[in-house]
């Protein structure tokens, strides 16, 4: 992707031929992300005050009554309604993502399946010579050096979960509605990896 994005910085000639060979001889190589900083920062402050703000309720995290405001902004952050009606009852993990996503590029959902299957569809026009800067794309974990930032996805429930990676390689992971708190863990204690999704260079 690093020689693809060049030749898009200069005048020089491409056919969409040679734009995927380039594309395929990057993947053969492992694409080191460049992750996002801003985005761990957001979320490493967000798990900050989250304990911050916790009380001395005694029950599920995501109940505790001094929790309800920054749920709502999480939920908010994904332009669904419902959550007055619901409360925690709802699965915020995706909304959590979203929310400290906050990129134009990214699609805010309640669901992970929403984001993960723009960031598919982001690959295949990549690899159809269509790469666009500041895109989310999917990568398998064998072809990708995750950095943090990334997301590090995986099944779960019948469904999908993603985490935020916090380092390179992704050892260690934020994720929201973890045993319905905000949980900072090593990539070990969670399920196996089956996706990356990373910011392409703007």
């Amino acid at each position: 992707v690093s020689h693809i994005l060049r030749y898009r910085n200069t005048k020089m000639k491409i056919t969409r031929h040679n734009l995927q060979t380039l594309i395929h001889e990057e993947l053969d190589r492992a694409y080191r992300s460049l992750g996002s900083p801003e985005t761990v920062a957001k979320a490493l402050s967000t798990y900050v005050k989250w304990n911050e703000m916790r009380s001395d309720y005694d029950g599920p995290p995501e109940r505790d009554p001094s929790h309800q405001g920054m749920l709502r902004k999480f939920w908010s952050a994904t332009e669904e309604e419902g959550w007055e009606e619901t409360g925690p009852n709802e699965p915020w993990s995706a909304a959590f993502v979203s929310y400290i996503e906050d990129d134009p590029w990214f699609t805010p959902s309640i669901r992970h399946a929403d984001y993960i299957h723009d960031a598919i569809v982001s690959r295949i026009r990549m690899e159809q010579g269509y790469p666009e800067s500041g895109e989310h794309v999917a990568f398998s974990p064998e072809e990708i050096i995750p950095a943090p930032g990334d997301k590090r996805c995986y099944p779960r429930d019948g469904g999908n979960h993603c985490d935020i990676c916090l380092d390179v390689d992704c050892k260690t992971v934020i994720g929201g509605n973890i045993g319905d708190d905000i949980a900072i863990r090593s990539s070990d204690h969670a399920p196996s990896v089956a996706m990356f999704i990373t910011k392409l260079p703007e």
